[in-house]
């Protein structure tokens, strides 16, 4: 979320980015009027990152704005939507933020894709955090699997703290997934006070790494 938009663009292109919106410029949601319309531009940086960027919409006020600076958001394209919320909402226990279903038009022009396309979008709550993981579907549309090691620029990973590791690990592999940590089981990291705790990397079916850390008993 920014207030003006020009100003982020100019210093995005200048480090290497470009616009992925079709027809290379941002664009406005709602009715046009300042008010009550907002822009959105999703731009692609040097490594492959697609950023979403949006104005605040209309009747922010100061404690949403102070609210949205720490809002943080993953978005991940998945290639079964009904495969990755089984697997993030009911096996991993993601909270639901905000229902799925069908995206408007307006939101395929800003994520840059032609007008065959469907989206799906279901926007899930990480608990105990402000991060929020949106799952995004295309359908009607040309795709390809994306395949990449950790090393790779523009891989990405996300770090969750689970209670059952275990558990956690063996929803992940279910789904289709698998273990990325060497002999493809957890390890133990150290933890100061001469402690110890158990992680695991794991890729999940769409090849979107999870370090997943198993939380420590409370005393």
């Amino acid at each position: 979320m920014v207030d003006d938009l020009d100003p982020v663009l100019t210093r995005l292109k200048s480090l290497g980015a470009t616009i992925a919106t079709r027809g290379g410029a941002a664009v406005t949601i709602g009715d046009g009027t300042p008010s009550q319309s907002r822009q959105q531009v999703v731009v692609r940086e040097p490594d492959g990152h697609f950023v979403h960027l949006s104005t605040r919409g209309p009747g922010t006020t100061a404690a949403d704005s102070a609210r949205l600076r720490l809002d943080g958001r993953v978005r991940l394209t998945v290639s079964d939507y009904d495969r990755a919320v089984a697997l993030y909402r009911d096996a991993l226990g993601l909270r639901l933020s905000a229902e799925g279903g069908p995206a408007d038009a307006s939101m395929g022009r800003v994520l840059g894709v032609d007008d065959r396309s469907k989206l799906r979008l279901i926007s899930l709550e990480v608990p105990g955090s402000a991060v929020i993981l949106e799952l995004v579907e295309f359908t009607g549309i040309d795709r390809r699997t994306v395949n990449g090691s950790i090393q790779d620029p523009g891989s990405t990973r996300m770090q969750l703290q689970v209670r059952n590791l275990d558990g956690a690990i063996q929803a992940v592999v279910r789904a289709g997934g698998s273990v990325i940590s060497s002999g493809g089981k957890p390890v133990e990291l150290a933890a100061g006070r001469g402690g110890a705790i158990r992680a695991a990397m794991v890729r999940d079916p769409d090849n979107f790494f999870l370090v997943l850390i198993e939380a420590r008993p409370q005393p």
